[in-house]
């Protein structure tokens, strides 16, 4: 070894044997290890499907801008799956996961920068590192990374009020304009930092003389611009659409009354803000923070009370931070897994009342307060989350057999009683059909006027009689119908395998799916006519298909604003994979 490999080598045992850092490691490892195992697992909610299957070449959409989202995430979860060549529960769920992780180091960071306390910083890592809310809602879904791009734009923000660079509310505006294009509602935070904004201006007298001026109104016109730059491809898509097509996407329509009657039936497009709805939702965001963290929840309360008076500026901000985005999705179309990022303050303020009863503790000699009650904690969610760490889902199982074991020129026909969304996902790279098609089809490629071959298919029955949809037990015919053709099928084919349930919200060890093989004479062109079905919730699978809101241009006028929207988008995206050398330059700031 040289003198130059020598001196890295040096330098990187330094970095990790340095306590903090190798605490550091220690959480980040040990948070990424259960993440995994529970994404690997965990039975698959209903929009984390319409997630994965719209990710599932994307690029190939020739759009920026979907019913309810911009395609920002869609595209990086795309290339999760084009990196690993792979598309399962865990390849759609791994921005999440990565975007998890980092927001546990800006955590650390946002706590030091607030309350300049080492113990307090990492208390509050672990706590999100063992987050039982953190770990279950790792999901296909937006909203933890979202979350990892506001902690960004936080951590910017407080960098420009309190070590007074001003360049950093333009990052920060850059951060949250990030964020936005992950999911829109993301917007929200502007209130948060206008309040905390105020209350800093009214209590620093000097920062308010400096900036309640055109300085101040100069920086706010700049972030202003960002955030809209930021926006502009989901602007621009909707404006053509609606230009073209009369239609504009789900949310804008929700918000702004515009032609709201082509999404009618879906859930919550007449009422985007109730306060009927916010006392339900206030509700039933209180009660999945009691159910996933309940121990860190009720520590919060403490934390938040007792240390309000020494730290009410840093726990000021942080109630700015959670409270306007909380009451917005309370009284909106809210989901348990919209509530997630909340845990992350839940876990600063745990880890305040933690760190202050221990310093209270500590001079009646009583020591190991805060490790006892770490593993507590960590005790009580590795129970809570035990069914997914344990064992998993069918839906899981299922791809894997798919991938292993069922060739892609064969048929699959799945039953009707499996969710779609799920069809769609475990089958995308096979000739699937649901059941309800097959009379079709045996009429249109199986009569006798047409040349026939022998073609390996598939039946996939649903064993438990409801496989994602919820409401089967409401529909006696579909359920008899699907009996009845399972019976046929048995008579014509043999039975593969049965695949067992787990993954949590399953009854683990029941049999969930069971896969019958056998051979039927149809026309080859049978398997490309299936993808003419292929469709899940307004888009095609694999986007093969018409898609109801790509526009047509009309004129150079639009062409040029078009590209625009384009050049934006795919320029957000490249920051986004950029942002984590952010965080290390956040770190080495610190330092």
């Amino acid at each position: 070894m040289d003198e130059n490999e020598s001196r890295k080598l040096d330098k990187v045992l330094s970095f990790v044997l340095k306590k903090r850092n190798f605490y550091l490691i220690l959480i980040i490892l040990f948070a990424l290890i259960l993440r995994i195992i529970v994404a690997s697992n965990a039975y698959p909610l209903a929009d984390e499907m319409n997630v994965a299957v719209r990710s599932i070449n994307v690029h190939n959409s020739g759009t920026v801008n979907s019913i309810d989202e911009s395609h920002s995430f869609y595209f990086l979860t795309e290339i999760g799956y084009k990196l690993t060549n792979y598309i399962n529960l865990i390849t759609a769920r791994a921005p999440s996961i990565i975007f998890g992780i980092l927001s546990i180091l800006l955590i650390y960071l946002i706590v030091l920068k607030l309350y300049k306390d080492e113990k307090i910083s990492l208390v509050s890592a672990f706590l999100v590192a063992i987050s039982g809310f953190q770990i279950r809602y790792s999901l296909a879904e937006m909203d933890i990374s979202m979350a990892f791009f506001v902690l960004l734009s936080s951590y910017a923000f407080l960098s420009a009020i309190y070590d007074k660079k001003d360049y950093m509310y333009y990052l920060s505006a850059l951060f949250l304009g990030l964020a936005t294009a992950i999911k829109t509602f993301a917007g929200i935070w502007v209130l948060s930092y206008f309040a905390f904004g105020i209350f800093y201006i009214i209590k620093n007298k000097e920062y308010g003389k400096e900036y309640l001026s055109k300085k101040g109104l100069k920086i706010i016109l700049i972030c202003f611009f960002i955030v809209l730059i930021s926006l502009a491809p989901i602007i621009i898509a909707n404006y053509l659409l609606y230009k073209d097509k009369g239609v504009v996407d789900l949310q804008i329509a929700r918000y702004l009354n515009i032609n709201k009657q082509y999404y009618m039936g879906l859930s919550g497009i007449d009422s985007p803000f109730t306060f009927n709805q916010l006392s339900i939702g206030m509700s039933a965001g209180f009660e999945t923070f009691w159910k996933l963290d309940p121990l860190i929840s009720i520590l919060a309360t403490f934390g938040f009370i007792l240390t309000f008076k020494k730290y009410k500026e840093a726990n000021l901000f942080l109630f700015f931070w959670f409270i306007f985005a909380f009451l917005f999705i309370s009284g909106t179309a809210w989901l348990e897994t919209h509530f997630v990022y909340n845990t992350l303050i839940f876990s600063i303020f745990s880890a305040l009342f933690m760190v202050k009863l221990d310093s209270m503790l500590l001079k009646k000699s009583i020591k190991f307060f805060i490790p006892i009650v770490l593993i507590l904690i960590l005790v009580t969610n590795l129970w809570i989350l035990s069914p997914q760490l344990t064992s998993k889902t069918a839906v899981s199982k299922m791809r894997s057999y798919t991938i292993d074991n069922i060739e892609e020129d064969s048929l699959v026909i799945v039953d009707q009683r499996v969710f779609r969304g799920r069809t769609a996902f475990i089958f995308n790279d096979r000739y699937y059909l649901e059941a309800a098609y097959l009379p079709q089809v045996l009429n249109q490629f199986g009569s006798e006027s047409v040349e026939k071959v022998g073609i390996k298919t598939y039946f996939i029955e649903c064993a438990t009689d409801d496989c994602g949809w919820g409401n089967i037990k409401n529909q006696p015919e579909l359920n008899q119908s699907m009996e009845n053709l399972i019976k046929q099928v048995q008579n014509i084919s043999s039975e593969k395998i049965v695949i067992y349930s787990g993954g949590g919200d399953e009854k683990k060890g029941q049999p969930y799916f069971r896969v019958y093989e056998t051979a039927i004479d149809l026309n080859l062109a049978v398997l490309k006519a299936t993808e003419q079905t292929h469709m899940h919730y307004f888009y095609p699978v694999n986007w093969k298909g018409e898609i109801y809101d790509k526009y047509n241009v009309k004129n150079s006028t639009d062409e040029i604003l078009n590209e625009f929207g384009f050049l934006i988008f795919y320029l957000t995206i490249l920051l986004e994979i950029l942002s984590p050398f952010a965080l290390i330059w956040f770190f080495k700031r610190e330092n």
